[in-house]
């Protein structure tokens, strides 16, 4: 009975919204941090892709399930998964097809072999 009479009170009144404002500043502090963490890989990926240098030929196209349906290229014995980009390069690019991409460009490459064997570029993307 004391403790319902405390809650009742001005002063338990008071606590209460004490705990309330201290809720939605932790729920508004975290999600700052949340953003922030976010923006922070996002911005080191932007920066792994710039360097990242490519040169070989597409062995083989796969969509992994840890790759959330971004499209995966097999290429000199790893796999390489480009994100968003994959689907852009999707369309124009086939096993046996070379992937080039330089490091400190965003530009990939896509060549083909012509029928009397030289590489021709398809698309820069």
């Amino acid at each position: 009975m004391a403790l319902i009479n405390f809650f009742m009170s001005e002063k338990g009144i008071k606590e209460i919204l004490y705990i309330k404002y201290a809720i939605i500043l932790i729920g508004i502090v975290g999600f700052v941090i949340f953003i922030a963490i976010g923006e922070k890989k996002d911005k080191l990926a932007e920066i792994k892709f710039h360097e990242l240098a490519i040169k070989g030929v597409v062995v083989e196209i796969n969509f992994f399930k840890s790759d959330h349906g971004t499209p995966s290229f097999y290429i000199n014995g790893a796999w390489h998964n480009f994100d968003l980009l994959g689907h852009k390069l999707l369309p124009y690019t086939f096993p046996n097809d070379s992937l080039v991409k330089k490091s400190g460009s965003d530009t990939i490459q896509i060549y083909r072999k012509s029928e009397g064997g030289e590489w021709v570029l398809i698309k820069a993307r």
